[in-house]
């Protein structure tokens, strides 16, 4: 029961790697502490690793000034690419 308790939430996908592990090990004893021990070996193993975020990408100049606050009044023309991006040739928007 311990064991199956310390698949509860998320966790599980962590217990089913070590129960893998331990198991693809023949020699290895198969209890609740080596369950846990290698549990938390898996969990330190994944806090060193670097995480990488990708860059902001930004924002187009022309969406940054664009007013859009009343935009639902004038209607849905103004949610057209063209207008959203200002390519509309000839007009005073």
């Amino acid at each position: 029961m311990n064991i199956l308790s310390l698949g509860k939430g998320d966790n599980r996908p962590l217990q089913e790697r070590a129960c893998q592990t331990l198991c693809a090990d023949e020699r290895r004893p198969i209890s609740y502490t080596e369950i846990k021990h290698q549990m938390t070996a898996i969990r330190a193993e994944a806090k060193q690793r670097s995480v990488v975020a990708p860059p902001p990408s930004p924002a187009p100049a022309s969406a940054v000034s664009r007013d859009t606050s009343r935009a639902h009044l004038t209607g849905v023309d103004q949610f057209r690419l063209q207008a959203l991006t200002n390519e509309e040739k000839g007009s005073d928007r």
